[in-house]
């Protein structure tokens, strides 16, 4: 029917006259309305079918997406976890234990592996002040040792040391010198009045304990020389 009604409209188009029936050309026209109107809803269904496979694949490869992410994110937090707690958090609280250790007395704590890094930097100078602590308390045990012994001539080298450190040992360098300049002149006086000279003083200016040790034994040195004064007085009179 479709050809024969666009074969006769051909005709006519050209001038020619046809025979046909208008319920020829209706009938043809709703067969192809109906041809079409059925293909359309068949690709509409395809359409709609295709539309829900491909939301269905969209959606399972958003989820795949989604829990590729959340996959990677947890490997990304449990991987920082872990670099910072190697890297970070167990050699700074070993670094504080060190410390504490330091601050304690205890020179003999370990400081761990050596890094290249700015903690590594750390260690390596809390590491530094551990040999100055050790030479420092080795210098200062030897020199109190010597002066247990009676041996004031031994002093610590204070230019080996840095700020407090220095300090530290030259007041110790200072006391020993305090000790061993009274304790010359102490036995310069004991040795002059061994001598029979009662004219020996202790003239050093001295503080605190020294001063009051120094005037009591000029005063006693003063008394025992008025005694043989008077001594000799009487036994002059006496001759």
């Amino acid at each position: 029917h479709i050809k024969k009604l666009r074969t006769e409209i051909e005709q006519l188009v050209r001038g020619k006259s046809v025979v046909g029936k208008l319920e020829e050309w209706q009938s043809a026209v709703a067969t192809r309305i109906a041809k079409l109107s059925a293909m359309y809803d068949t690709q509409a269904t395809r359409t709609e079918v295709n539309a829900a496979q491909r939301l269905a694949v969209q959606r399972s490869s958003m989820l795949i997406h989604v829990i590729g992410l959340t996959g990677s994110l947890l490997l990304t937090i449990a991987f920082g976890y872990y670099f910072s707690n190697y890297h970070f958090i167990k050699p700074l609280r070993n670094l504080t234990l060190v410390a504490n250790r330091l601050a304690a007395g205890d020179s003999s704590v370990e400081l761990g592996s050596p890094r290249n890094d700015e903690i590594g930097e750390v260690l390596q100078a809390v590491g530094q002040a551990r040999m100055v602590l050790e030479r420092l308390h080795w210098e200062v045990s030897e020199q109190i040792m010597h002066a247990n012994r009676g041996e004031l001539h031994h002093r610590t080298d204070a230019t080996q040391f840095e700020g407090a450190y220095c300090r530290l040992a030259g007041a110790l360098n200072q006391l020993t010198d305090s000790l061993t300049s009274i304790n010359i002149e102490i036995l310069e006086v004991i040795t002059a009045i061994g001598s029979g000279d009662l004219s020996k003083r202790l003239t050093g200016e001295y503080a605190g304990d020294f001063d009051e040790m120094n005037r009591r034994l000029n005063t006693a040195i003063d008394r025992i020389a008025e005694t043989f004064i008077k001594v000799r007085n009487s036994n002059h009179d006496a001759y």
